[in-house]
């Protein structure tokens, strides 16, 4: 296992069911050859559905803060999010 490295860290306010703003950290770590991100929070797309988890592999850092980005981007307050404990 190699050594892992934060590379980028991000915040990122979403709007929640009680008219408010949650705060979401995000983060980009390297290990090696890959990048992996990560996020403070999950959601769910009902409150009958489980909670989704995404691969969070990437084979570079755009590509990391594409799927990080477009991940918190799903976050609404039609969606239900908890925090990622």
């Amino acid at each position: 296992m190699g050594k892992v490295t934060i590379v980028e860290t991000y915040e990122f306010k979403v709007p929640n069911r009680e008219g408010g703003l949650t705060t979401v950290y995000g983060k980009i770590e390297k290990e090696g050859k890959f990048y992996y991100w990560n996020v403070s929070h999950h959601f769910k797309p009902c409150p009958a559905a489980g909670y989704y988890y995404p691969s969070k592999i990437a084979s570079s850092i755009s590509e990391a803060e594409t799927w990080l980005k477009s991940y918190i981007n799903t976050f609404t307050t039609d969606f239900i999010y908890n925090p990622n404990y």
